[in-house]
């Protein structure tokens, strides 16, 4: 039985938020929507897990479980021929002629799907008990999930390798991208491409002097321009997806008020990979050329200020009785790599805040771990706890202490049939990993 709750939950997921920069921003008050988080509810480091790969981690946020049991281990999924037998790839082997010949003439690579997932994820859980759910942009919640709400996956409204086309005009769209698929036209006009990016946007972020980077800056088109002396492309195709979910998720929290609403948002990783070594240039001088220097010195300052104006307008969309909780995945090591990226190899701790009408107020959480967000989710909306779960509700950020009920497990004997589905925003998913360093 769910236990009477009035408040309604969001769940807001940045990857990449990292308190080593939230910190001094706050401090200087210039993340002013996140230090009101803070003054009036519970935060504190969030544990993850190792290696920090998005997908395994975003899926135990969103299930309580680890990635033994749940399946979600790995970007990439390789599907054999003749047998179709499709394994996850834990990591991609060191390239050689062999591999190479393989992947181009033998194996299918595709991105990770729920086809893959061996647990009950947060939305399908309180679907299935009468709650009404909304997901936007989440890792592995492709192909859509019919839900008592709405499913808009990762592979909705943005597309990054037809440069949104494909969406604007419908072609490729599949009943698998969102759900209900009645629910695109509502949406489509809030695509944002990165040929829609103003040049008042891009001197936002990027500090431009000359006239002629802003035209050099709309030609690039593909990733394969990142490198040491140009590198906006992370930025161009890094944004507008943020831009494009953002402004969804306001709508769809304006007209459609779900009991739970999860918004995961990608774009702060992205720009950490790329340009921390800017924000940490002191330590690193001759890594860095003088005219990027001067162009992205400020952009993770920047961005960090985008994202705490982004949360800001989330929760005014919110319904006024609706607990806020803002998560991420990992921070960032303070190293930088020979390739010149930033990473997260020493899994660095992310970020927890929590503030409702039934959170302490600046109290500070220690010991918490990516594996208690969906369990404290759930406590927080009155549902019981499940025996199966690897994590716990962090019940000490509430006000008042409610008896803990538990169940055995929430799964329902739904499991993952390792299908293998490919999709039409394949082949750039792929290609990001390798501009992020994830894979070869």
């Amino acid at each position: 039985e769910r236990r009477p709750v009035d408040e309604k939950l969001l769940l807001i997921g940045v990857d990449g938020f990292w308190w080593e920069i939230i910190d001094p921003l706050m401090a200087e008050g210039k993340m002013t929507h996140v230090q009101a988080l803070v003054d009036s509810g519970s935060s504190g480091p969030l544990e993850t897990l190792l290696p920090t790969f998005s997908a395994m981690i975003w899926t135990s946020i969103t299930t309580g479980k680890s990635e033994e049991n749940h399946g979600v281990t790995s970007f990439l999924v390789w599907k054999f021929p003749i047998t179709n037998f499709s394994v996850p790839c834990h990591l991609t082997p060191k390239s050689t002629p062999e591999i190479a010949w393989m992947k181009a003439n033998w194996i299918v690579e595709a991105p990770i799907t729920n086809q893959f997932l061996d647990a009950e994820p947060v939305w399908t859980i309180l679907s299935d008990h009468g709650a009404s759910v909304g997901m936007v942009n989440w890792w592995v919640s492709w192909p859509a999930n019919k839900v008592n709400g709405f499913i808009v996956t990762d592979h909705c409204l943005y597309n990054k390798s037809n440069v949104m086309q494909n969406y604007k005009s419908k072609e490729g769209m599949t009943p698998n991208d969102i759900y209900p698929v009645e629910l695109l036209p509502e949406l489509a006009g809030f695509s944002h491409g990165p040929d829609d990016i103003t040049e008042a946007e891009i001197r936002r972020f990027i500090n431009v002097q000359e006239d002629s980077f802003i035209d050099e800056f709309y030609a690039i088109d593909s990733y394969e321009i990142i490198d040491i002396a140009y590198e906006a492309s992370m930025f161009k195709y890094s944004y507008p997806e943020d831009v494009t979910y953002v402004a969804a998720s306001e709508y769809l929290l304006q007209t459609q008020q779900p009991d739970f609403m999860g918004v995961y948002l990608k774009g702060m990783d992205s720009m950490e990979h790329q340009y921390l070594k800017y924000y940490f240039a002191d330590e690193h001088p001759d890594r860095l050329l003088d005219q990027n220097l001067q162009r992205y010195s400020d952009l993770i300052e920047n961005y960090y200020i985008y994202m705490d104006e982004t949360i800001g307008r989330l929760i005014a969309a919110a319904d006024s009785n609706t607990t806020v909780m803002i998560v991420s995945d990992h921070g960032f090591d303070k190293i930088i790599l020979p390739t010149g990226h930033y990473n997260h190899m020493e899994k660095p701790a992310g970020v927890f805040i929590c503030k409702g009408s039934g959170i302490k107020q600046g109290h500070k959480v220690t010991g918490a771990h990516v594996y208690d967000v969906t369990p404290t989710v759930l406590h927080l909306l009155g549902f019981p706890m499940a025996e199966d779960f690897d994590g716990k509700a962090l019940t000490d950020i509430c006000t008042e202490q409610h008896e803990m009920v538990t169940i055995t497990t929430y799964e329902t004997g739904r499991r993952a049939t390792r299908r293998l589905m490919e999709s039409d925003i394949d082949a750039d998913y792929k290609e990001r990993l390798r501009a992020l360093g994830y894979t070869q």
